[in-house]
């Protein structure tokens, strides 16, 4: 996870990354929050675009998937004006 999504990275280089490997592992994916909402974009880029190179993306969590972006509904409510 840090290599992947503690990084400065975006889109096109997890493109690049996806269209050299066929599967990918993640190990120690944290329970993210909003001060971590930047590392959790990079994840959600990161399985789109293994999804979209049908890339296998395995993963080791800190809790169920539904929890690892659950702490993230507090963006909801922010406004944008």
């Amino acid at each position: 996870f840090s290599d992947l999504c503690e990084q400065h990275l975006a889109a096109d280089d997890y493109n690049a990354i996806c269209s050299k490997f066929h599967t990918i592992l993640v190990d120690d994916i944290p329970k993210l929050t909003v001060d971590r909402h930047n590392e959790a974009r990079r994840l959600t880029l990161l399985i789109d675009c293994c999804y979209e190179h049908h890339v296998r993306l395995i993963a080791s969590m800190d809790g169920p998937p539904e929890e690892i972006l659950g702490g993230l509904t507090e963006l909801q409510n922010i406004s944008m004006s």
